[in-house]
């Protein structure tokens, strides 16, 4: 079984082949490492191209971004299912993937999307944006309870991501999902916890809706 593993590892290294390139089209420093794996192949050798390929993923997608091209994603999308294919357990590349899945506007994908942010959460408790992400996508598609209890475990885990704008969103997942009451009583714990004036703003519309 381990051999048959590391075959098809070694397959997902050597066969990779973009939406927009021949399979020996690489940028200088994936190609030095997919013949350096080729070789001789390794786990270390599959962990650093995943590294590699995560790296290229991840510029891609910020370019794309900040040109506004988010329709031409299909080549940093690959790199990013190759990047976790290459290194299964690693938090950050599981966080882009998904982050990526969320794009495509189809149910399946946003599923995918989910599964990403799960299992990034899953290697590594304490990513935060991952768990931020899946909150956005919970709320965007009505699972309210899951996204406010995704926002307060971020909250519990880093102090300094209790904000305007996230309180803002926890406050509208609330009045969403008709629970006021549980909406007002979280707010006035996290009002006793944290003493951030722009709570009490959101107390008081949850009293006024009571």
């Amino acid at each position: 079984m381990l051999k048959f593993g590391l075959f098809c590892l070694f397959l997902s290294i050597t066969v990779f082949i973009s939406p927009c390139f021949a399979v020996d089209d690489y940028f200088p420093d994936e190609k030095i490492l997919v013949d350096k794996c080729a070789q001789n192949f390794s786990s270390s050798c599959a962990k650093k191209l995943a590294k590699v390929r995560f790296n290229h993923a991840r510029e891609l997608f910020i370019y794309l971004q900040k040109t506004n091209n988010m329709d031409s994603f299909e080549l940093p999308l690959a790199y990013a299912e190759s990047a976790v294919e290459l290194d299964t357990k690693n938090s950050l590349y599981w966080s882009l993937l998904g982050e990526f899945y969320t794009l495509i506007p189809h149910t399946e994908f946003q599923v995918m999307a989910e599964g990403a942010f799960l299992k990034a959460i899953k290697f590594d408790k304490s990513n935060n944006a991952a768990r931020l992400l899946l909150a956005d996508l919970m709320f965007n598609e009505g699972r309210f309870s899951v996204s406010t209890q995704l926002i307060l475990d971020a909250f519990d885990r880093d102090k300094k991501l209790l904000t305007h704008e996230l309180v803002e969103i926890l406050s509208l997942a609330y009045l969403l999902d008709n629970n006021v009451k549980n909406g007002l009583e979280v707010l006035r714990q996290l009002d006793k916890q944290y003493d951030q004036p722009f709570i009490e703003a959101f107390i008081a519309v949850f009293e006024e809706a009571i």
